[in-house]
């Protein structure tokens, strides 16, 4: 993909974060049950399945992640999620002791 391509979708990913949550959502639940039914062809009880699909897919939180931190800016989403007063005062410090 060019570069503008992927700062567009990047910055697309920053305006449809809960539509794309949602979709990601599925899109991981959708993996599991194939997972999960692949094992039950081969034998396993449907909760040993289930279980055995969280296994092989890996972490789900991770992977996640991983997703939104490619969609969007993290460093951008994660400034601005937190409160204005705490940024500027990060902004202000300096980092070595505080000596007055």
């Amino acid at each position: 993909m060019t570069q503008f391509r992927v700062f567009l979708n990047r910055m697309l990913g920053l305006v449809r974060g809960r539509r794309a949550d949602a979709a990601l959502q599925y899109e991981v639940q959708t993996h599991l049950d194939l997972l999960a039914a692949a094992h039950v062809r081969s034998g396993l009880s449907a909760e040993a399945a289930r279980d055995a699909a969280r296994r092989d897919f890996g972490g789900i939180d991770q992977v996640k992640e991983r997703h939104r931190d490619r969609r969007g800016f993290p460093l951008l989403t994660g400034a601005l999620s937190r409160h204005p007063l705490c940024i500027a005062q990060q902004a202000n410090c300096t980092h070595g002791p505080n000596v007055r």
